[in-house]
């Protein structure tokens, strides 16, 4: 497991049909890593950054790709990971 630490912090579900609706995680959430070829597939096709939906012109730097706790394959923007155990 993985805690994510930051004060933006924000998810971009990918799905099979594409990248869903982004969202704001809260500093502490814990996630797990994917297998790695699956975390090179999606990262490969994911921004270097993240525009704030209600900031706009200010950016967060991709994070990595990492399973949400609803199992969710999503790539993260703006945390610091801080491994667990």
């Amino acid at each position: 497991m993985i805690e994510l630490i930051g004060v933006r912090i924000w998810a971009i579900p990918l799905g099979e049909a594409g990248p869903s609706r982004p969202r704001k995680l809260p500093c502490g959430v814990l996630v797990s890593l994917p297998p790695e070829d699956e975390r090179d597939r999606a990262a490969s096709s994911v921004p270097a950054r993240f525009e704030l939906p209600n900031n706009p012109g200010v950016f967060v730097p991709f994070s990595g790709v990492f399973r949400l706790s609803t199992g969710d394959l999503a790539a993260v923007y703006g945390a610091v990971e801080e491994p667990i155990g």
